[in-house]
């Protein structure tokens, strides 16, 4: 058996379940929209994969990084409203696992690499999706299946747009591609934010969208 080093995170250490929260007034970052902060300590130095089930339209942000904890924000498409989500964390499994039967495998350092306590995620596809490759996207997903998408980087366009008879005033645009569950399938859709009128000018950014696809049917 070899456990390869490309994949060697997609162990399930953590499943959490919450609301989105809203805090009116707050000029923190996407603290106007409805957002839920999470945090995951990974067992090795490299940060852990997140996917984010939810029916809202959503991306991940990391705002922090502590020693070996992260700290996440998820961000949902929307200006109003409680939305319901359930985080998923992947790690390697951690070395002091709890497990006294069944199959472990060690790397040459002596990292444990698998152990048949834990559940492991499956890599379907990798996605990459340019910003004109339209606004709202399907990814289907086989019957009795479910998927998850993890954003290695969620999309980004940024523009300022000169407001008429308004000397260095700008409305400043952001387009954000993130995803989403509907029904069995999951969708990539853009949520744009403008602000304004302001003479701050937005750094021009055009990231395409990376999305990894994982098969987490049971967990």
């Amino acid at each position: 058996m070899q456990i390869g080093d490309d994949y060697n995170n997609l162990c399930l250490i953590s499943k959490v379940s919450g609301q989105s929260t809203f805090d009116v007034g707050s000029t923190e970052s996407w603290g106007t929209r409805p957002h839920a902060d999470v945090s995951f300590t990974v067992t090795g130095s490299n940060p852990p994969m997140v996917a984010v089930d939810t029916s809202q339209m959503h991306f991940l942000q990391l705002r922090s990084v502590v020693g070996n904890t992260y700290n996440y924000r998820i961000c949902f498409g929307a200006n109003a409203g409680t939305y319901a989500y359930t985080c998923y964390f992947f790690d390697k499994p951690p070395n002091s696992s709890p497990s006294t039967y069944g199959l472990q495998v060690f790397g040459a350092d002596g990292s444990l690499r698998y152990d048949s306590l834990f559940r492991y995620a499956r890599v379907v596809d990798f996605l990459r999706i340019a910003y004109n490759s339209g606004s709202e996207l399907s990814y289907p997903v086989p019957a009795g299946r479910t998927y998850l998408m993890v954003h290695a980087q969620p999309g980004m366009v940024t523009a300022n747009v000169p407001i008429p008879g308004g000397p260095n005033s700008y409305y400043n645009i952001v387009q954000i591609r993130g995803s989403y569950r509907q029904s069995a399938d999951l969708k990539t859709a853009i949520y744009t934010v403008q602000t304004g009128p302001s003479s701050f000018l937005n750094p021009i950014v055009n990231y395409d969208a990376r999305f990894l696809v994982l098969d987490v049917t049971g967990f």
